[in-house]
Order: C-alpha cells, then structure tokens, then sequence
C-alpha cells in the first residue's frame, strides 16, 4: 500500500501526516528449469536446476524420486534420492548426481529420470520430471576370433579364442561354423558348429577342435572357421579364424626302385588284358561251334527224312515236319516215333571215333607257324530225341611278333530236340587251359585255367528262318610270371566272365540267287579282381596293388549275303559270286564305334569235286580302322588222294585310320592230313 498525507481542514494551519506499509505474497510454484539434460559418462557429476515461480517468506521443500535406465549404487552413478530445500528469498536451487560412473562397457545411452512430490510451502510447477541421459562413449561391442597352430597333430583339442570389445552390458551370442580350409573333416579333425553366449561382462570365449591323429604325409593343413548372426548390439570385426594343422608326418623317401615296379605293372596289365579279351572271345566262338553243330545236324536230318518220305519208307524220327499234299510242311504234330528213335542211323562206334579225330591242321607264314588238332564228336543218345557233342580242340602257336602257346579247349554240350522238331535247347560245359611262353620284349610264363556253363537254344519254324540264342557264366584262375624292365612280377589272380549272343538269319531262294539275312549280337563281360603282385627288383621284393578291373565288349552286326549262281547247263566245275556288305556297331571297354564294310568273292569248284579255287576283296572300317584285304585261296588235293589236301591263301592287310597305317602281308600254307 502507498504512503497519504492527511491536511487538517480547519484553519489553524496544523498539518499532519502518516505512513502504512506491508507485503502480502501467495504460495510459489516449484518446477525443474529444464525438461532434459545430457553428458557423457566421462563427465565426474550432473547437475539439474530447480526453480520458484518467485521467492517466498518461508522456505520450499520438495521430495524427489529417481528411475531410468541407468542403474545406481555406484554401477553407473552414485546418488541416493531424497528432497530439496529452497530457502527464504531464494528462487532456485541443485540437484548434484555424483559421481558418474566412466565405465568401459558397451551399454549404450543410459538415463537417470528425477521426478518430484510433496512439495513443502510451494506448489508443484509445470516441469515435474526432469531426464538426464548419460551418453555411453564406449562404441558397439566388437566380436573377433584369433588365428592357432597345433605343434603336432598330437594336439588332441585345440582352442580358437573368440573376444569381444568392449564388454556389453547385456547378453552377446554369435554363431560358428566351418567355412573352409585344405583339412578334411571326419580324417584330419571333428568338428561340430553352434553359438557362442557372452554374458554380461564376458569379454572372451573359446570354440574347441578336436584334431585327429593320422599317418599320412600330406603337410600343414588348415581349418578356416566362420563368425556370423551376433545378437545384443554387437558387431563383428574379424569374422574368420584359421587353424593350422601341423603336419608331423615325415615324407617318405623316394625309392629309385618305384618306378621300374610301376613299369612292371603297367606291361603286367596289358598282358592281362590282352589275354582276358582273348579268352572271352575263344568261349564265345566255343558257344557258336557247339550251336552250330547242332544246326549242321539238324540240317542232315531234315534232308534225311526229306529222302525217306520221297522213297516212302519209314524210319526213326527226324527233326522235320511231314509233308501236305502239296509238298508244304503241315502244323499237324509228327508221327509218333519208333521204338528204336535215334536221330539218324549209325555207323558203327569205331568209325565214328575215327571220324571224329579232324585234320591236323598247320599254317606256316614269315612270322612263325601255329597249328590245332580237332576232336569233333556227335552221338545221338539211343530211345530219346537227344545227342551228345564232344568238341577238343588243341591248338599251338610261334610268332616271331607274339609269345609261344598252347591252348586246350574241351566243350560238352547235351542238346534235346522238340517233339515238333522245330527247336532244339542245349547244355553245355567249357574247360579251358591256356598257356604262354614270352621270349621277347617280356619273358616268363603263363597259365590260365577256366570253366564255363551255360545254356543254348537253336529255333527253326521253317527251313528258311533260324534263331539262335546262347548265355554262359565261368571262373578262371590264371598265375603269371613275367620279367620286364629290370623286374620279375608273380601274379595270381580270379575272375569271372559271362558271354552271351544271339543270331537270326532268313534265307530266300530265287532262281540263280539265293540271299541270305543275317542278324547277329554277341556280348562279353569278364572282373578280374583287386590283388597285391609280388614285384622283385633287384634284391628287394615289393607287393604292388592291381585294382579291380571290369572288361566288356558288345557288338551287334547285320549282313546281307547275295549269292549268284554262275554255272549254266553245260558246266561240270560249279561257281557262284558272293557279296556281302555289312554294318557293324560295338561298345566296350576300349570304346564305342560303329562302321561298314563290303566283301566279294568268287569260288569255282574243280572236276569231281577235288578242290577249288577262290577270288575275295573286302574292305572294312570299324573303330577308327580302315581295313582293305584281298586273297586269293587255291584248294588241291595230292597225289590223287582226295583226303590229303593242299590248301594255300595270300593276303594283303592294309589298316589304316586317323595315323595312317603299314601294310602287312601273309602267305599261309596249310597241309591237311587225315588222322
């Protein structure tokens, strides 16, 4: 309130005056200056302000409480919450948070939040609550993993430590896993991923490896692991750690012997692979002989009872089917046979044995000779539509170009025809021996023993069409001694072998002409198994490993044959011309081809049927080989003896191909003598 002055209103002249003065203040308000506030944690305090709306007679109280993130007690400050007293007069005031903690975790920003009641003598103002931010000058966590050397392989588990930097304030996983190096896992080492937890505070981790102790030499070899998918903030600064396997297996030293043995061994497995294709064709032709015996036969009794039936007598039962009226084969089923049945009649036994011992047969060439001896035997089997084959075969050969051998050959085969004569199934046995002597670029021996069975069947409906077929399964046992490069080799060995094959053929008569369809597929297979050679060098005896080996060879033909017939009426000695080109396809071991080729020949029989005397050319590409050969093949008997006979071919064998070719010439001249 102002000061008055009173003025007396009489007239006296007295005056007089008074002064009144007093303060009237209502109750202030009490509020935080700011909303919020930020420091690093490397600051030591944080300071908030407090304000009154405006000063007051009496002091102003005012409680305040504490949360946020940031944790007390001294882990990121110290400061215990309590009240705040404002006194007369003053219009502000401090709060002090001392100190503040300068950690070294990874925590990010962390906040203390003040919160103030009860205010004493004021009024709660407009800022109530008031945000300090401690902002973290620690960085993200950084996740790494350190690089290790094992001394040995010895080392049974080797560590990669795994570090993080700084220390979280909070969980840290991250995950581990092979991502590559030169060790393999399972033989050099075990390893299994997974995830790593750092918990917080952790500042490293180890991943363990368990190394795996070998005997190979094979040198320092690595383990590369891979960091990846960190959780809690981190990061990865170094995401891949190698460890080194040392190596503490010595290199053996280098014996100057190796090499010849891995020589030895080589020419050992070509021998051998020459002598299984061999002896896989030989049972193959084996089979075909057998079979066509047996179509030779069946041939001769077909004519047979062709002859009976035109002389209307009767007789034992032949493979042939009776005649209509017209002449034709009928469906019906043949007469009963007799009771004497037996394919054809017989000589008696000695003849026959006799018969049976084939021509000696011997070539001679400017390479060398070579020779064979046939037993060839066929016995009906009296009371039953069966026979007996007996083929041996022994055979010899000297080339100055390839080793000295002998071969024997034994086949047994029980064939039984069909009531209705038209087919005609097969059992049959193969013995082989074979034998070699090297003289030349290798020397040593080999001998080679087998067995083989199997089943065939030959089916003729009509006399123009015949189908063949043959499968056969054997073993073969075969010991070889060799000495080639400066080493002796010893080498036993099994294998097993299957052939099989089939053939159909269709033939057509024209007058002057007859053609002849043939079709024809053949298959061999032949394992030989893993084993260990005794290779001898010098004083020092080494076993060398031959791996297992599967040889196979198919091939499939289709040839048409066209005979002419050139004699005319008034000729006694027959002749024919003969063409016949062919294609031919095969795949095996040595490769896939297909090829062509076409053949001519002319023959012209002597007088009395006592020789001829044969022209041919063919030319023949297959597999990446160009053939050409010509011969010229005179048949003569001597000294008027039809069965002594002179029989001599000249060739000309021209093999070409991509590299070109020599050609090789052959004159062979064969002397057959009855035995």
């Amino acid at each position: 309130m102002a000061a008055n002055a009173f003025t007396d209103s009489a007239t006296n002249g007295n005056t007089a005056s008074a002064t009144f003065a007093w303060t009237y203040n209502t109750q202030p308000s009490v509020s935080f200056a700011a909303a919020t506030s930020s420091a690093s944690e490397a600051s030591s305090s944080a300071s908030v302000t407090l304000n009154l709306s405006h000063s007051y007679y009496q002091p102003v109280s005012v409680s305040y409480t504490l949360s946020g993130t940031a944790a007390g007690g001294g882990q990121d400050f110290t400061h215990a919450a309590s009240s705040v007293t404002i006194p007369v007069g003053i219009t502000s005031a401090t709060i002090t948070i001392a100190p503040i903690v300068d950690d070294s975790l990874a925590e990010g920003d962390e906040t203390i939040i003040l919160t103030l009641s009860s205010p004493v003598n004021a009024s709660l103002g407009a800022t109530t609550s008031h945000t300090y931010t401690i902002t973290d000058n620690d960085g993200a966590s950084s996740l790494s993993i350190a690089d290790a050397t094992t001394s040995d392989e010895s080392a049974a588990i080797q560590t990669l430590t795994v570090s993080l930097s700084p220390a979280s304030s909070s969980v840290v996983t991250v995950d581990y896993a092979l991502t590559g190096g030169t060790a393999t896992s399972g033989t050099d080492f075990a390893f299994v991923s997974g995830t790593l937890s750092f918990n917080a505070g952790d500042t490293s981790k180890t991943i363990s490896v368990p190394v795996i102790q070998d005997s190979d030499v094979e040198g320092d070899e690595t383990v590369i692991i891979g960091l990846s998918n960190p959780t809690g903030g981190a990061v990865i600064s170094d995401a891949s750690g190698t460890l080194t396997i040392t190596d503490d297996d010595a290199a053996p030293t280098t014996d100057p012997n190796q090499a010849i043995v891995d020589d030895a061994i080589l020419d050992t497995q070509t021998i051998i692979a020459k002598h299984v294709s061999g002896q896989g064709k030989a049972l193959l032709h084996a089979s075909q002989n057998l079979i066509q015996t047996s179509i030779d036969h069946l041939i001769v009794r077909t004519q047979l009872q062709a002859k009976r039936r035109n002389s209307g007598t009767t007789g034992t039962q032949t493979a042939s089917r009776p005649p209509t009226a017209d002449g034709q084969t009928s469906d019906s089923p043949p007469p009963a046979p007799a009771p004497s049945a037996s394919f054809t009649e017989q000589a008696p036994l000695a003849d026959r044995l006799a018969d049976a011992v084939k021509l000696l047969q011997v070539d001679a060439d400017d390479f060398g000779y070579s020779g064979a001896l046939d037993f060839d035997f066929y016995e009906p089997l009296a009371g039953r539509n069966s026979a007996l084959i007996t083929k041996i075969t022994a055979s010899f050969s000297d080339q100055d170009n390839g080793p000295e051998t002998s071969n024997l050959l034994a086949s047994f085969a029980l064939e039984t025809e069909s009531e209705d004569g038209e087919s005609i199934l097969g059992r049959f046995l193969h013995l082989t021996q074979t034998k070699a002597d090297f003289r030349f670029t290798q020397s040593g021996t080999q001998d080679s023993k087998g067995v083989s069975g199997g089943i065939y069947t030959v089916y003729s409906p009509k006399v123009d069409h015949l189908l063949t077929a043959f499968v056969s399964f054997g073993v073969a046992q075969t010991d070889l001694e060799l000495s080639v490069s400066s080493a002796a080799v010893k080498d036993s060995y099994n294998s097993l072998n299957a052939q099989a094959g089939v053939s159909l053929a269709r033939t057509i008569q024209r007058p002057g002409l007859m053609m002849v369809w043939e079709m024809a597929a053949e298959s061999l297979l032949s394992r030989q198994q893993s084993r260990y050679a005794s290779v001898l060098v010098g004083g020092s005896t080494y076993r060398a490993q031959i791996s297992a080996r599967t040889v196979t060879d198919t091939s499939a033909i289709f040839t048409p044959k066209f005979i002419f017939d050139l004699q005319d009426s008034e000729d006694t000695e027959p002749s024919n011309l003969q063409l016949a080109p062919s294609v031919r396809c095969g795949s095996g071991t040595g490769g896939s081809s297909c090829g062509y080729g076409v053949s001519a020949s002319l023959s012209q029989m002597m007088a009395d049927n006592e020789g001829h005397t044969s022209f041919g050319l063919s030319a023949d590409r297959y597999r990446n080989t160009d053939t050409i050969s010509y011969f010229i093949d005179i048949n003569r008997s001597l000294m008027g003896h039809k069965d002594i006979r002179f029989d001599t071919h000249l060739k000309q064998l021209f093999t070409g191909g991509a590299t070109g070719g020599q050609p090789e010439y052959a004159i062979n001249s064969v002397v057959r003598l009855p035995l």
